[in-house]
């Protein structure tokens, strides 16, 4: 059986990201991450200058879930 198109399984991926923030389910959201996640959290104002700065970032899946916690 041939896997379906990469297109397709990302937007599946989205789709399951989106509808478990949608859901309140954080804490099933964290395993669509991989152990070496990076997740960043940017004003609106740094990303539209081009400036790095972020005022949350996480190196890895157990800093998201601290986070989390």
């Amino acid at each position: 059986m041939n896997a379906p198109p990469l297109h397709l399984e990302i937007q599946s991926l989205y789709n399951d990201f989106s509808h478990r923030l949608s859901d309140d389910s954080l804490e099933t959201w964290i395993e669509l991450f991989d152990e070496q996640a990076e997740y960043r959290m940017t004003s609106r104002r740094n990303h539209e200058l081009g400036l790095p700065l972020c005022v949350m970032l996480c190196e890895s899946t157990g800093a998201i879930k601290d986070r989390l916690t």
